[in-house]
């Protein structure tokens, strides 16, 4: 799986595709297998895959890529499909899962997403996603598994206020 991810083009939406089946495999029953969790991430982490994992440069193209998305659906009407680049859908694809890796409080990658993507490039990416409602639905909701129950949460609340 990891390998065809790989192997696909940014201009793919297979690709994201691709990535969000990882979403049926974290989930049995309604609760997410920690196990299967933990396994997903570190193939994702794996040195041998450069694309699945996305990077600092890839998130710089962020305004660029929600100004295109608020291009595409400036005219449209209520009840009609939103546009989407496929860079900024694998975006989306790839905070959901993120936030699914995390789900029911799994602690072991809860550190290894927070050095990844620490709580003031959350916020940056977050006010970045200007009117893409799906992008900022994911980080908000990887956000909020990641810090939103931690101790320091004060600090974080301030640097928002």
């Amino acid at each position: 799986m990891c390998d065809t991810i790989e192997e696909e083009d940014k201009t793919s939406y297979y690709k994201s595709k691709l990535l969000d089946f990882f979403r049926y495999l974290i989930y049995c029953n309604g609760r997410s297998l920690k196990f299967i969790q933990i396994q997903i991430l570190k193939i994702m982490q794996d040195d041998s895959y450069k694309n699945i994992m996305l990077k600092s440069d890839d998130l710089k193209r962020l305004p660029e890529l929600v100004a295109e998305y608020d291009r595409q659906n400036a005219n449209k009407k209520s009840g009609e499909f939103i546009e989407m680049s496929p860079e900024l859908t694998y975006m989306v694809t790839f905070f959901q899962i993120s936030a699914s890796l995390i789900d029911d409080n799994n602690t072991v990658n809860m550190g290894k997403i927070i050095k990844k993507f620490p709580f003031d490039k959350l916020v940056r990416y977050l006010s970045q996603s200007g009117t893409c409602w799906p992008l900022k639905r994911n980080i908000r909701t990887l956000l909020n598994r990641l810090y939103y129950f931690q101790p320091e949460v004060e600090t974080h609340l301030k640097k928002i206020l």
